[in-house]
Parts: C-alpha cells; structure tokens; sequence
C-alpha cells in the first residue's frame, strides 16, 4: 500500500513523504489504510500492533540530491534547489512493516538526532 502525504506549518508546504507498506501484512485488515479506519492516523507503531506485530526498529538514511520538479515546487522551491531525503523503515522481528522517503529542502532544514545510550 502506498500512501503519499504533504505536511503543512502554518499553511505552508515543509515536508512531503511517500509510505510503503506490504500487502501481505495489512491487505484485507481494519489498518489497511493508513489514514482510515478505527486507527486512522494512528502511526506505524500502533497499527501494526493491532496486526500482532511490535515493532522493535527503526533505520533511517539521510542523503541529500537535486529536488525533482514536482517536489521542490510543492515545497516552496525552485528548480536546482537541494532537497534531504530521509529513508525510514520500521521493522517488527526483523521484518520490514513500513518504509517512507520523506523529503524537505536542504536549505531549510537540518536533521538533527536524540539516540538513547544503552
């Protein structure tokens, strides 16, 4: 299932992301569509524990390319401009449940991480 979002602060476009999640995991189930439904908007998280599934991981990339058209005049860009594009994939058992591509303009945004030290 894909599911394509555009966050918005204040009225204006900051972050477009497009998700992914396995049919094989959520076709024909209450949480099929992320953003309907008994969880809707809920979050990866507690979706697919309603699925059974916990999850227990999370790995992000960050890597930064020129924006495609479409996504840096969605974001308030110009053509040539820079864009962060963070890969996140949740995993339950080491099994992929969810990944997502988020994007920002690189001249706007840094990313910035909090880790908890075990």
């Amino acid at each position: 299932m894909r599911t394509r979002y555009v966050f918005r602060s204040q009225g204006e476009v900051v972050m477009l992301s497009t998700s992914w999640e396995p049919l094989a995991l959520t076709g024909r189930t209450p949480v099929l569509l992320p953003e309907e439904g008994p969880l809707a908007g809920r979050g990866v998280v507690d979706r697919m524990a309603a699925l059974d599934l916990v999850v227990d991981n999370v790995a992000e990339e960050v890597g930064a390319r020129p924006g495609r058209a479409e996504e840096v005049l969605a974001l308030g860009g110009v053509p040539g401009h820079w864009v962060l594009v963070i890969s996140r994939t949740y995993f339950a058992g080491g099994r992929p449940v969810e990944t997502a591509d988020v994007v920002v303009l690189a001249e706007r945004y840094r990313i910035a991480y909090r880790l908890p030290v075990k």
